[in-house]
């Protein structure tokens, strides 16, 4: 983001593996989805049910309410 000048306000991601663990790195908001690894879990801000369950929609509405 950097490289093309875009200054965020936020960052928010989505991960449930270790590959996801650098995102985790550089985000404001993480989360996680019921079915992650623990050890993704452990460090996501939100745990949010599976994306076929909702739990896209589910980060989308935390992010609205919360930020």
């Amino acid at each position: 983001l950097a490289k093309e000048g875009i200054k965020p306000d936020l960052i928010a991601v989505a991960g449930d593996t270790e590959n996801d663990s650098a995102l985790f790195d550089i985000a404001d908001v993480t989360f996680a989805p019921e079915s992650a690894m623990d050890s993704i879990k452990a460090r996501a801000n939100y745990i949010i049910p599976r994306p076929e369950d909702g739990g896209v929609a589910k980060a989308f509405e935390i992010l609205m309410e919360k930020y």
